[in-house]
């Protein structure tokens, strides 16, 4: 939600904002990650702790979005 607050004082709308844009990034476990196949990185989904574990989340995708203009008439 802090990603949304971020853009949102851009005056971004994103206008797409689902599972499939938001991306997650594990630091501590890029190198493995990369040599895992899709059901691997499944395994390691389902275990790895999100309320402890280190990572990171972006928003992705803006080709949907624009920009709010607050002096253009509504």
């Amino acid at each position: 939600m802090l990603g949304c607050r971020d853009i949102w004082k851009l005056n971004v709308i994103h206008r797409d904002v689902k599972l499939a844009n938001i991306l997650l990034h594990f630091p501590d476990h890029e190198d493995a990650l990369k040599k895992m196949k899709k059901h691997e990185k499944m395994e390691f989904l389902k275990d790895f702790d999100l309320a402890n574990g280190n990572f990171k989340t972006f928003i992705s995708d803006f080709g949907l979005s624009t920009i709010y203009d607050p002096k253009q008439p509504g």
